[in-house]
């Protein structure tokens, strides 16, 4: 009996044990359902019509914002204006994977840019990689919203993302590079700020519906939070250093 009852404790420690190992999505600086840290400063390419520098954790963007300006007539649209994004890397030349961000950023920011009110012109939108540490597409998305704010252009509604990486049933939020490399399947999820409507969804890997739910509704929240929270907080303080009066030097009156 004695044996019997060693035995099955062995038997559950050793369950415990192929559990945890098994368990590949592990985070020790923070909690599974925490984004890093975020980090916004504007106005840091004085030749543009809007630019930040946005981070989350270490991975960092530079976007860089010009337009509305004159526009090819092979470009030009008659009732609406022509948004281009180039994304660049951070060293080298651009590969397909590159390329097909382009393509989603343009999907996603075409729609919300309120282009008809500039037609027959183009806002050219660039991306430049400072620094890759996990979930960079997210990064830009949530960069290139940053810089339509600094650069004044209207917008629709706000666009913000986040990425998601998946286990089994284990997530995490807002993965850096070597959590990715433990993932068996990742999602970047974007979202409208007017609807919370997903305006973006990207995938890889194999995942199940109910994984691709659950990472949605928790996404939509955390994105919701925090990062719009975020974004509102520097709209406003680019409105409010906009609106400010100006500082005149007065005459000096003679006594």
């Amino acid at each position: 009996r004695e044996l019997s009852v060693k035995r099955r404790t062995m038997d559950a420690a050793k369950g415990e044990e192929r559990k945890k190992s098994e368990e590949t999505l592990i985070r020790e600086d923070r909690s599974k359902m925490e984004i890093r840290s975020l980090e916004c400063q504007r106005g840091v390419l004085h030749q543009n019509d809007g630019s930040v520098r946005y981070s989350q954790g270490n991975s960092c963007v530079i976007v860089a914002i010009q337009g509305p300006m004159k526009v090819s007539r092979r470009e030009e649209k008659i009732d609406e204006a022509t948004v281009e994004i180039l994304f660049k890397p951070i060293s080298g030349a651009q590969n397909a994977e590159h390329r097909n961000y382009e393509a989603m950023l343009e999907g996603c920011f075409s729609t919300m840019i309120l282009s008809q009110f500039h037609p027959c012109t183009k806002i050219g939108i660039v991306v430049q990689v400072v620094e890759d540490d996990g979930s960079i597409l997210a990064v830009a998305i949530n960069g290139i919203c940053c810089a339509l704010i600094d650069a004044g252009i209207q917008c629709s509604s706000l666009i913000n993302a986040i990425c998601v990486a998946i286990d089994n049933d284990n997530m995490l939020l807002d993965p850096t590079a070597k959590e990715l490399q433990s993932a068996k399947s990742t999602i970047t999820l974007a979202f409208s700020s007017k609807s919370s409507g997903i305006i973006l969804s990207q995938t890889t890997g194999l995942l199940s519906d109910k994984s691709y739910n659950d990472a949605l509704n928790v996404s939509r929240t955390v994105v919701h939070k925090k990062v719009q929270t975020f974004v509102r907080r520097f709209f406003d303080g680019v409105f409010l250093r906009s609106a400010a009066p100006k500082k005149t030097k007065g005459n000096k009156k003679n006594g």
